[in-house]
């Protein structure tokens, strides 16, 4: 990888990959020829696709892979029975293509048909994991490409590409953009601090960042760090945090753990550190204030605290100890939102302790969360979390064998049901809220 830590560095060597590129495709009119093109970023990718498209002396056809193709030459052999034959062919989206290797590992075998049938350039972008395949799945295919073409971002072009990946992961996340984490609206429940511990739990209901858009961001992050390159705390701190709702997305919890835990660290030292030196700077004005940190740990420690809980899930009966973890992160979650007078967020952190307190069967701390429950629910809560309450004391009231008292905490329950108006509640969960 180029060492290109200034914009001008960048242009210059991307003119100079470009100019290479439109030579090699110019000298290789009517023969095959292999082109490889190296490209981690899609943003950058498409940039010089459309430099190309706008040379007229240069007519390249495209072909745009699907995901499910199973053979590269049989592919572009069909299209190009439907079509006339081009002076160049550029293929796309081969990075994409699932069952890759066993495509790249045919492509190996009939590496001849090539040449007997296509008598143009094949220009073929790749990106580092692909090209690392190349070379061990379909290492005669790949010899017959000279020198590999490389277009690489600038340092501040990583930088600016991280910030772009976090902004429209948020906005696309969450309708308010103002927000890193939104707070439930009047009519329906966050998908971050999720009312219902297994409702977050049922991962598959959520999208992750993809593979393809994941990959990009830890190669920024990988670029940068060769480069020696500086990556502001609160920036590392907020990619931390989508990486690891990736991972929990993705059920792959320890490392959603990890990457948690990264981002808490970030929030608590560099961040806050950061923000005290910029305030010495601007007289006494930071530009993220104390409350917004303390806010943003909170919510670090409850997506920890899921983790935990969905830990504990996996084994029958549940594992205390996770248990006991996701309880204390919970827990710990609470007293910062209290701290900052968040009391929706609150109220949202109760609901869940109450359904992990519950999973403990921890009687007598259920009567007392419960009970504190419905001071904040009816103030800053909804009706699902008022309905929960009064769940949670009638399941309190019949471990204590008083049926009557259960018996109108049940009914309590049900009729907040019955009446809210403030929620949109899946008729199938109905049941699991209380019994």
């Amino acid at each position: 990888m180029k060492d290109l830590k200034n914009l001008e560095e960048s242009i210059i060597y991307n003119q100079r990959s470009f100019k290479r590129l439109i030579r090699s495709i110019t000298l290789s009119q009517g023969q095959f020829s292999l082109i490889l093109v190296f490209c981690n970023y899609k943003c950058l990718q498409q940039t010089i696709v459309m430099q190309l498209r706008d040379l007229p002396s240069v007519g390249i056809q495209e072909i745009v892979l699907p995901k499910t193709v199973k053979t590269l030459y049989t592919t572009i052999d069909k299209q190009l029975d439907e079509s006339p034959k081009p002076s160049a062919l550029m293929v796309f989206d081969l990075e994409k293509v699932e069952a890759i290797d066993e495509l790249l590992i045919s492509t190996n075998q009939v590496r001849d048909e090539f040449r007997k049938k296509f008598n143009f350039p094949l220009v073929l972008w790749i990106t580092d994991e692909l090209l690392a395949k190349l070379i061990k799945l379909a290492p005669d295919f790949k010899s017959w490409a000279a020198a590999t073409i490389k277009f690489e971002l600038a340092a501040c072009d990583l930088i600016s590409l991280l910030r772009l990946e976090v902004e429209n992961y948020w906005i696309n996340e969450f309708s308010d953009e103002k927000q890193i984490i939104p707070l439930s609206t009047n009519n329906t429940i966050s998908t971050f601090l999720l009312y219902n511990c297994d409702v977050q739990c049922n991962c598959s209901s959520f999208q992750g960042l993809g593979k393809n858009k994941r990959q990009e961001i830890e190669l920024a992050l990988k670029d940068l760090k060769n480069r020696a390159q500086y990556l502001e705390p609160i920036l590392k701190a907020n990619i931390e945090l989508i990486l690891g709702r990736d991972d929990y997305y993705s059920e792959k919890i320890d490392a959603a753990i990890f990457h948690y835990q990264e981002s808490l660290s970030l929030w608590k030292n560099e961040v806050r550190e950061q923000c005290y030196l910029d305030k010495s700077k601007s007289s006494g004005v930071s530009i993220i204030s104390s409350r917004f940190i303390l806010e943003r740990q909170g919510i670090i420690l409850y997506n920890i605290a899921l983790c935990y809980y969905l830990k504990s899930t996996q084994n029958s009966p549940p594992n205390f100890p996770e248990l006991q973890q996701a309880k204390l992160k919970l827990q710990e979650s609470k007293q910062l939102f209290e701290k900052v007078n968040s009391f929706s967020l609150v109220a949202q952190v109760i609901a869940t302790l109450g359904q992990v307190i519950e999973k403990k069967k921890a009687w007598g701390e259920l009567e007392v969360i419960a009970i504190e429950g419905l001071k904040i629910h009816q103030e800053y809560g909804n009706d699902l979390q008022v309905a929960q309450d009064y769940g949670f004391l009638a399941e309190v009231a019949l471990q204590k064998s008083n049926w009557e008292q259960a018996l109108k905490l049940s009914e309590k329950a049900l009729n907040t049901l019955f009446y809210a108006t403030d929620i949109t509640l899946p008729t199938e969960k109905i049941d699991t809220y209380f019994y």
